[in-house]
């Protein structure tokens, strides 16, 4: 009801909801007990985009987002830009409560993951969009990250071979890598 809602809000005023960001699956992110029921309510939030008519449904999947080196830049006109230095966060320590995961173990998780949604995601008419790792430096706090490159992009397109197994991009960071 609450995502018919929003879809309602937005066409009372001549506007098309296409894309809505979801999150709250750690455990299924980590391989840890109740990704299943995570899982579960990720397939009835589908079903339920589904039946709105949302298009599009965005998620991210690492174990930790390397923000941390993150700078305001300024620019042309005073508009405003996001630089990035890794070398400034690179060395920094795993947190507890996350642990460290490395790229196989993710991966595997991922397709555990998308095996289990993507049938969903078809019979709804819903793409799932992963965003991929922005920053998309290859370790964050001990993570490996999984969707930093078009190779890793290719990869997760080739798990589940459907046009519901999809992933979204933007630009416009600067980065100094």
């Amino acid at each position: 009801a609450s995502l018919a809602e929003i879809m309602d809000r937005f066409s009372a005023q001549g506007l098309s909801v296409i894309n809505m960001m979801i999150g709250g699956f750690p455990n299924t992110i980590y391989g840890r007990e109740g990704r299943d029921e995570e899982i579960e309510r990720l397939q009835t939030s589908i079903i339920a985009a589904g039946n709105v008519g949302l298009p599009v449904i965005e998620y991210n999947f690492y174990a930790h987002r390397l923000t941390e080196g993150y700078y305001e830049v300024e620019g042309r006109g005073g508009a405003g830009y996001t630089g990035y230095r890794y070398d400034d966060v690179k060395d920094l320590p795993p947190i507890a409560e996350k642990g460290e995961h490395d790229a196989e173990s993710l991966w595997e998780n991922l397709t555990y993951l998308l095996e289990a949604i993507i049938p969903v995601a078809e019979k709804a008419g819903v793409r799932m969009a992963l965003h991929p790792n922005d920053p998309p430096v290859p370790v964050s706090r001990g993570n490996d990250q999984i969707v930093k490159s078009f190779e890793d992009w290719k990869r997760l397109l080739a798990i589940v071979d459907s046009p519901s197994n999809g992933m979204t991009y933007h630009s416009g960071v600067t980065s100094e890598i």
